[in-house]
C-alpha cells in the first residue's frame, strides 16, 4: 500500500509524492496525473507560461485552454480561472520540494 506526503492542498485539488515511487501525483478536478520530478516541473512551467498567456482573457469561463501532458497523445483543457487555480495549486508544492531540495543539500 502506498503512502503519500502531502505538498500542497486547496479547495480546488492536492498534489502529494509517493513516499515508494517517489512520483508525485496531481489532483485536480476530475483529472489525476503522476509524474515524476522532471515532469512535474515541466507541467508546472508549462501552466505558468499558459496562465500568463491567458491571463487577460475576456472569458475567464471559456473552456479553450490546452495544456499537454507527458503522454504525448493526451492534453488537458481549462478556462482561465481553472488555469490559474491550477498553477497556484502547483506552484505550492514546487515550493515544498524546493525547500526540501534545500535542507537535502545543507544535510548532505
Amino acid at each position: 500500500m502506498c503512502s503519500y506526503s502531502s505538498l500542497n492542498e486547496d479547495d480546488h485539488g492536492q498534489v502529494v509524492r509517493c513516499n515508494e515511487c517517489r512520483h508525485i501525483h496531481v489532483y485536480f478536478g476530475t483529472t489525476v496525473l503522476a509524474l515524476s520530478d522532471a515532469e512535474f516541473l515541466d507541467f508546472r512551467r508549462s501552466a505558468s507560461v499558459q496562465a500568463r498567456r491567458h491571463s487577460a482573457d475576456v472569458c475567464r469561463t471559456l473552456r479553450h485552454i490546452r495544456l499537454a501532458t507527458p503522454a504525448a497523445s493526451v492534453m488537458l483543457l481549462f478556462n482561465a480561472e481553472e488555469l490559474l487555480q491550477l498553477q497556484k495549486l502547483l506552484n505550492g508544492a514546487a515550493q515544498v520540494l524546493q525547500k526540501e531540495q534545500l535542507f537535502k543539500f545543507n544535510f548532505n
